[in-house]
Order: C-alpha cells, then structure tokens, then sequence
C-alpha cells in the first residue's frame, strides 16, 4: 500500500509538472515565436527567383534548404532589452535571428555550355577544389539576407551589359530593402582586386538603428556581375558575455572511459562481467546515433550514404556503442557487487517477465522526466525574467526543424542522455560506492565534475548559473537512482529530452511540426500506457526467484569448488600424523603441503609395537572432495590391517582387494608401506606403483632407489596385484638415510617448463649426510621455492625422512 500511495503521489506531481511546463514553454522558450510560415518548397522557389533576378539559373542544381540561427544575436537583444522584447522581434523577424539556408552544391569542373550539371559518380572530399557551394540566406519572410556568387561565372545567362552599374546596385538593393528602402542611403562605393579581378563594392547604411543594432547592406559587381548580396547588423560586443556556457563532457567522459576500461581488464580476467548485458543497450544508442550522424552528413554534403560517411559512421559507432556496451557490462558488475537491487527492474525485463515492481520504475521513470522539465524550465523562467541571464536554444533545434522526419531525429537526441545515465549512476556511483572508503567524498567530487555536464536542455548564457542547474538535475538523477532503481533513472533520462523537443515541435506553427511533435509525445505516454496495463499483472517480484546473470553462475560455482577443496584440505590434514614418532637413535621428519587444488596426498605413522614402526606414503588419483575420501578410506583400511601381518606385502594385497571392491574404476592409488623393525635392524618394504623409495647407505657412500615391482592399489582386482608386489628387506646401519616422497616434489616446474626431478632429490641428500633429518627436509623444501620462483603450486608435496643416527 505504501508503495502504491508514493507511485500516486509521483505521478500527481507529474501531472503538475506537465502543467506548469505547458505554461511557462511558450513564455520562455523561443520556438513559438519563430515564423515559419514559408514552406520548404517555398524556400525552393523562393531561392531561386532571387537567383534568376540577379541573371544566375541554378534550377538544375541540387539544393537543400536549412533552417538556420544566431545565438548571439538572440542573446544581446534580450539583455538589451528583456525576454518579451527579444521574442517579439523575433516573431517580427525585424532581425534576424533565424533564417533560411538554400545551399546549392556543383562541380565547378562539370558544367557544360547549357548550365547543366552533370555529377560525378565518385565520392568527392568537401575539400576538393572541384566542388563548389553557395548559400542563399532569406530571412523568415523571404527577403535575402546573404549570397556570394564569386564562383559562379558559369551560371550567369544575363547577356545584357549593364552601362550603369551604379543605377544596377540601387535597383538591387531595392529588391533586397524592399519598402524599408527609404529608410536606407547610400554609403560609399569602393574598388577592390580579388583574385585578379576588380570588385566594386556599393555599401549602404540604415538611418537609424533596429533594436539598437546598425545595418548594412553591401552589393559587389565583377565585371558587371552581382557576385555579393550580404545585409548585416552589427551587434554592440559590450552586450556579450564572452563566457558563454561550455557545457561538455569531454574531459570527464575521457577520465571514465580510461577507468572503465582498467575496470574491465581486470574484471574480464576475474571472470567478474556479464558480456551479454551491454548488446541491446549499444545497439539502441548506436541506432540513435546514426539517425543523428546521417542527418547532419546530408546537411554537410547533400549525401545520406557515401564511402566516407559509412566508414566514419562505423569507426564512431565502434566507439560509442563499444563505450556503452563496455559501461554496461563493468557498471552492472559494479552495481550488483553493492547495490543489486537497483538492478532487479532490469533482471525482471531481462527474463521478460513484465512484473509491477517494473511497471512501477517505468511510470516513476516517465514520472521523473516531467518532473525534471519541470524543475529546469521553473527555474530558468524565474532567472530570465528576472534578469539574472538570457536563455539559448535548444541544442540542434533548427536541424530537427529542418529534418524531413523532426520526430525521428527528436527522439535519436536521446543517445547523448543516454551515454550521461551510463556514465554517471551506472558506473561512476556505484564505483565510488565499491571503491571509496568515503563515499561520500567520492560523490561530492562527481557533483563537481558534472556541473559542467550537458543535459540536453537550453543553457543559460552563465556559466555559474548552468552549472547549478547541472548540479540540481543530477541531484534529482541521485536521489531517485538512491530511492528506486536505476531503470527509473534510465527512463527519466530518456523522457526528459524528448518533452523539450516535443513542445518545441507543438508550439511552433508550423502543422508538420506541430503533428510530429505529438508523436514524439505519445512515445512517453505509450510507454506509461503499456506500464500501467502490466501494472494490474498480479505476479509480483518478491514472488519470482531472483535472476542470476551467468557469471554469478560461474562465481557460485567456483566459490562452491573453492569450499570444497577447502574440506578436502582440512580432511586431508586432519587425517595426517600432527607430529613425529618419538625413538630413540632415529631422527623423523615429515611435512605436507597441499596444492591449491588438493590432491589425495596421505603418510602415516603406526606403532606396530616398543621395536617396530610402518611407515606409509601414498597418492590418490584425483581432486578435491573425492580425493580427501578415498584418502580417508585408504587410511581406515592400512589401520585395520597393519597389526595382523608384519608383511608389507600382505597388507597391501589385503587393501587393494579393498579398494577395487568399494572405489569406482579408474580410482586407484599408489603407495609405499614400510616397516622399521630396529632391534633387528632392518627395513621390510614393499611398493604399489608409487615413487621408489631413495635411501642412503653410508656404507656405501652414495643413495640409490629401490624399485621393488608392484601395481598401484585399485588397478586390479587382486591376483596380478599379489603375483606382481614384492617384499624387499634392507639391512640398515648408523648413518643410513631413507626417504618417502610423492611426485608433487620430483614434478615441481620452473617458469620454463623444467622439472626439479629426482636427481636433484639424490644430490641434496648425499650433500647434507651430516645434516639432521628436519635440516635435509628443510634444504629440499627452500631449493624447491628457488627452482620454482614463487610459481603456484598445482600439485600436494609430502616427504618423510627417516635418519638412523645409532645402531
């Protein structure tokens, strides 16, 4: 109930912010107050009447008309005077502030002696030489506010030579002045040499200031022909604040792409990221992207596809789409780490399951963006009116006016919000939030690094005052991603610019405009209509199991293998012998260290009596768990059988009969069993496929092996194992060295691959004779690390030594 009482009170502020931005558009924003009453065709026509007037025909030219604007001039006439004043002569177009581009685009090399084009087919660079442009400029009523015609001597078809070019200039600047004529007089006229060529320049003034602006109009002659048309108003630079907003994200966009690409090195190597996530996201913005870098290519080029305008549309788009499905990917690894569930609205989309919980973020979503606009038009209204700044326009206004499809190119603004979502709360928060050992001192250095942040609403011409409002949006962005989710936050940051661009488009009074600006509004309210349908859906989150991206599978699963080799290990060492026997003239040693991965190492110590002692070391196939069990189940087994038979051999023969009977094929185990009898002397031994024992005989002054026949435990069932293993006895006397080893030792790598081997073993133990045992096994241990230089270790090390120091 709580939940559904705060959705109601969202979506009722919502609805106030929507009236209060309804209100406040016309009155502060600029585009009701743009005429555009002249079609694009008209602009055609218009465009090249103004041409055939002046003796040029451009008819068979391409051409694309544009509307195009003056921030400055907007600016200055609302500080010269105020808001309503400036919005009044832009209505009047007493200035211009908007205009009409028509830009003609030819081959300077191609045009034939009838004035027709003829194009090329090869993809031409705007730099070749070859290519020229001109632009007709006509204010919003029509009259002409620039041309330069310099290059197009080939387009003139005026036969008739002008003997008066001064009453020539007058008539034309009669046609540009039209009934404000008389308000105009004449200059001065002066010669120039251009490129060889003489200019005649005729400069005429206005008697009286417009708006507190002086106006010019110059018309220049070569040879007779109009090649420049240019009326201007001179704008008091003390009016312009020179520190207009900039509002980029370039330097802190570099910084977070550079750290999310450390971030995603490390995480890819720790298997830490979920590479699907971030698809269907880059994909969307690539698609907006490319509606926004087509467009603009046309109005650069006249071209919507060419070589060039591919191949830079496929390196941006591996640029942009790579960064945000690279964000993606890092910020979720991020956000599930310490805030997973702000992802749970995601998770549930992600499994196409449309439960409330996401029903809900939508609505707050779409709710947000209101509120957002809201907020932001509010207070600039308030800093406007009152003076503290002027306003601007909307970023790429006249461009989505100009568009064929203004809806479509409305809603493609959206990426850039989109990139600054993923940015900010789905990476650099939870970031900071993993990382920082005082968050908040992480979040107060984001707040200063995005008060710069472009959020793709009009800017004020203060840098201070921006900022703040920068400041307030990402607030609210913060504050609704603590309260909800970030799929809330993602929403609202994609409404937010399509309801500027909407009104923008409805307000205007233009019909096309005013048609695809409901469409681009009925995108929201589409969405919030399927949101509040799936809102009756009965299932609700805290009902369906939680989803796990594929990684965590992998995570769990590892931190389950990482637990159970944990028990293995503590099996595996609670079964092993905690200290030496105790025997008088005998030195033991003994140590085991188990790898990462545990394996089934096992030695034992038994008291077979005041005279006796078995000695036992063995190797079970196998990791882990399994291999802690089957070493476990070998140890009950030597226990229950060491004190019946004095025979190594016996005993063995009686384990593996044993072993095969309750282990699964291919488990086996190779092993040593010895027995000290030291009233006699002697060492009675037998081997089951495991390493031979070495041993030193001081009589003899060198070790040897003793590879006494056998197969290992497991192998086979019983009457090859018997035929095969062998008991083999050895006198022993002061000074003789015996040593038990598993393949862990002889087997450990260097970083190129070597061996340490067994004859390393061998020179160790005849160079330390003197030596006492724990010395000896100390000795093997250390030249083992320096072999192996700190490498892992993949394999468990057992060795037990036993020193005859007095017979």
């Amino acid at each position: 109930m709580k939940r559904i009482a705060e959705d109601r009170i969202l979506i009722v502020t919502a609805i106030i912010g929507i009236l209060v931005f309804t209100w406040i558009y016309p009155k502060l924003y600029v585009s009701p107050h743009i005429n555009l009453n002249m079609s694009r065709e008209q602009v055609y026509t218009r465009a090249d009447s103004v041409l055939l007037s002046l003796g040029y025909d451009f008819k068979n030219i391409q051409s694309i008309v544009m509307l195009e604007n003056n921030k400055e001039q907007y600016i200055y006439l609302q500080k010269r005077f105020n808001k309503k004043h400036a919005d009044a002569i832009v209505e009047a177009d007493s200035i211009p502030v908007f205009w009409w581009s028509c830009e003609y685009l030819f081959d300077k090399a191609q045009v034939d002696s009838t004035n027709i084009v003829i194009r090329s087919s090869s993809e031409r660079n705007r730099e070749d030489r070859n290519e020229g442009k001109i632009k007709v400029l006509l204010d919003l009523n029509g009259r002409v506010k620039y041309l330069n015609l310099r290059d197009c001597e080939k387009f003139y078809f005026e036969n008739e030579k002008y003997k008066d070019i001064n009453s020539r200039a007058e008539e034309i600047a009669k046609q540009v002045l039209e009934e404000d004529f008389q308000n105009w007089y004449f200059y001065q006229k002066n010669r120039y040499n251009r490129a060889g060529r003489e200019e005649i320049n005729f400069l005429w003034k206005r008697n009286k200031t417009v708006a507190g602006e002086e106006a010019d109009l110059t018309i220049a002659f070569s040879e007779q022909r109009v090649v420049l048309v240019e009326k201007k108003f001179l704008i008091d630079s003390k009016y312009l604040n020179k520190l207009h907003a900039s509002t980029n994200l370039d330097i802190l966009s570099l910084l977070i792409s550079i750290l999310a690409v450390i971030l995603f090195i490390i995480r890819l190597r720790l298997d830490l990221l979920d590479l699907k996530i971030g698809i269907v996201p880059a994909i969307i913005v690539v698609l907006l992207w490319g509606i926004k870098f087509f467009t603009d290519i046309y109005y650069e080029t006249f071209k919507l596809f060419s070589v060039i305008s591919i191949l830079g549309f496929f390196i941006t788009s591996l640029f942009i789409g790579g960064g945000v499905w690279l964000l993606f990917s890092v910020g979720e690894s991020l956000t599930r780490e310490v805030w997973q569930e702000k992802l749970l609205s995601i998770d549930y989309l992600r499994t196409r399951i449309f439960t409330r919980d996401v029903s809900s973020s939508i609505v707050k979503g779409i709710s947000l963006g209101f509120i957002l606009v809201a907020i932001i038009s509010s207070l600039q209204y308030f800093i406007v009116m009152s003076g503290y700044s002027a306003i601007g326009f909307l970023p790429n206004l006249v461009v989505m006016f100009s568009h064929k499809i203004p809806w479509l190119y409305g809603i493609s603004i959206m990426y850039q919000l989109f990139i600054y979502i993923s940015m900010m709360f789905f990476f650099a928060v939870p970031f900071i939030k993993r990382y920082f050992r005082w968050p908040v001192l992480g979040y107060l250095i984001l707040v200063v690094s995005v008060i710069f942040a472009n959020k793709g609403v009009p800017s004020l011409d203060s840098v201070i005052i921006n900022s703040i409002l920068n400041l307030i949006v990402f607030v609210i962005f913060f504050i609704f991603m603590l309260r909800y989710d970030i799929l809330t936050v993602f929403i609202g940051g994609a409404v937010m610019p399509v309801i500027f661009y909407a009104y923008a488009a409805i307000v205007s009074n233009s019909a096309y405009l005013q048609v695809n600006g409901i469409i681009m509004l009925s995108l929201p309210a589409l969405l919030l209509l399927t949101a509040l349908v799936f809102k009756r859906n009965k299932v609700d989150s805290a009902e369906l199991k939680d989803f796990v991206p594929p990684y965590l599978h992998r995570i769990y699963e590892r931190e389950r293998q990482k637990r159970e080799l944990e028990i293995a290990r503590n099996v595996q060492l609670q079964f092993l012998p905690q200290k030496e026997p105790q025997i008088n003239n005998v030195e033991i040693s003994s140590f085991c260290l188990p790898a990462m991965e545990t394996g089934g190492d096992y030695y034992d110590f038994l008291k077979l009596g005041s005279d006796k002692l078995g000695v036992a070391i063995g190797d079970v196939s196998g990791k882990g768990i399994s291999a802690s069990f089957y070493m476990t189940l070998t140890k009950g087994f030597l226990l229950s059988h060491a004190k019946i038979s004095s025979s190594p051999k016996e005993v063995l023969t009686r384990m593996n009969e044993l072993f095969y009977e309750n282990v699964p094929r291919g488990v086996f185990i190779s092993m040593i069993y010895g027995i000290f009898d030291f009233s006699k002397s002697t060492l009675t031994i037998a081997r089951a496929g495991h390493n031979p024992m070495i041993i030193f005989k001081k009589q003899k002054g060198f070790t040897e092996e003793l590879k006494s026949q056998g197969i290992g435990l497991g192998l086979e069932k019983g009457r090859i194992f018997s035929e095969t293993i062998e008991d083999i006895v050895i006198p022993l006397s002061q000074g003789d060295i015996c040593f038990f080893y598993t393949d862990g030792l002889n087997e450990s790598e260097n970083i190129k691959g070597e061996e340490f081997g067994e004859q390393r073993i061998h020179d160790i133990i005849s160079n330390n004779i003197d030596k006492t045992a724990d010395d000896i096994l100390n000795i093997i241990k250390n030249d083992i690390d320096d072999f192996t230089s700190g490498r892992e270790q993949h394999d468990d090390m057992t060795a037990v030594i036993v020193k005859i120091v007095q017979e």
